[in-house]
């Protein structure tokens, strides 16, 4: 009789751990244990509960709820962590933990461990691609969008465009006053970001290429004071994402053309950063899954700034 009814009760057990599991993704283990006991105890005996609370602490324990970490590109971060609550929502099951530090710091969380997806908006350095792929496994990147760099001056600036040339010139140094560029008598001010930020590693190859270098005179700010900056000094010239122009700075077109979807995809502007998510080349299912959602849901996201992948008209650039 003990053992029919306990039965009985074993099955109401489970289906009550489940939809708390189910619909508590983010709860505490500690809570839900206690939770647990305390349900438990309302309907079993005390050897019984034990043995129950045993069983199915063990069967929690061999399918523990997938985590996916991810880490990287500031970039991507704010459109990331939209995708992961839809995705979440979608898949009980899931759970997906999104932060940022950079393009660098993904990298490095793939090389140690502590990521199993890297947001990224520059292809790896030279010493990153060799630890990426020294030994096995190796790290695949799947492109899923692209941003514009756009060249910014404080709104008194006199100039409007640049060639290339001249801009490219600007950040190596060769040209340190805008006089010499038809504007004013005045010094200019290189402003970059820091090593760790994709978006500059991306601006430097993709307008200095790798036969050159910034200037030694530049000032390394994160990106909110590189436009704080520039929206004070008369003198300073910075480049930010196109989805983070506001008033307080004036873009300038380069080579007369504006950073705008149309003209990246038709590869009339060309300063264009790859929206990239990297993986172990054999990702767990989990992460998998989520880069295959993102994928696939990619080209309907509204973000300031992003372009989604179009398989048949790549941007000049960017990563393939």
């Amino acid at each position: 009789m003990v053992r029919v009814r306990s039965s009985r009760v074993r099955s109401k057990i489970f289906a009550w751990y489940r939809r708390s599991r189910a619909a508590s993704t983010h709860i505490a283990g500690g809570q839900l244990a206690y939770s647990l006991r305390h349900h438990l105890r309302r309907h079993l005996s005390k050897g019984v509960f034990l043995c129950v609370l045993i069983h199915i602490g063990t069967a929690a324990a061999e399918s523990p709820l997938p985590t996916v970490h991810i880490r990287g590109s500031t970039n991507l971060m704010p459109m990331l962590q939209r995708v992961a609550e839809n995705y979440m929502r979608e898949h009980a099951e899931a759970r997906i933990v999104v932060s940022a530090g950079g393009t660098a710091r993904g990298y490095k969380s793939l090389i140690d461990g502590t990521a199993d997806i890297a947001m990224a908006s520059s292809a790896p350095t030279e010493q990153t691609l060799a630890f990426l792929n020294q030994g096995s496994p190796k790290f695949v990147s799947t492109t899923v969008g692209y941003v514009a760099m756009v060249p910014v001056v404080n709104p008194g600036n006199t100039l409007h465009d640049l060639k290339m040339e001249e801009l490219r010139d600007i950040f190596t140094g060769r040209v340190d006053n805008f006089k010499q560029i038809g504007g004013r008598d005045l010094p200019i001010k290189v402003l970059i970001g820091p090593p760790s930020d994709g978006l500059t590693e991306s601006w430097r190859t993709t307008l200095i290429g790798d036969d050159d270098s910034h200037t030694p005179k530049v000032t390394i700010l994160d990106e909110r004071k590189r436009i704080k900056l520039v929206a004070a000094d008369f003198g300073a010239v910075s480049f930010i994402s196109n989805g983070d122009l506001d008033g307080r700075v004036k873009a300038l077109t380069v080579d007369g053309e504006n950073a705008d979807e149309e003209n990246v995809r038709a590869k009339r502007y060309v300063l264009v950063a790859p929206l990239m998510l990297v993986t172990n080349e054999h990702p767990a299912a989990a992460a998998r899954a989520f880069v295959g959602y993102f994928s696939s849901v990619s080209g309907r996201l509204q973000s300031p700034g992003f372009i989604a992948v179009q398989a048949d008209t790549p941007p000049n650039g960017a990563a393939p």
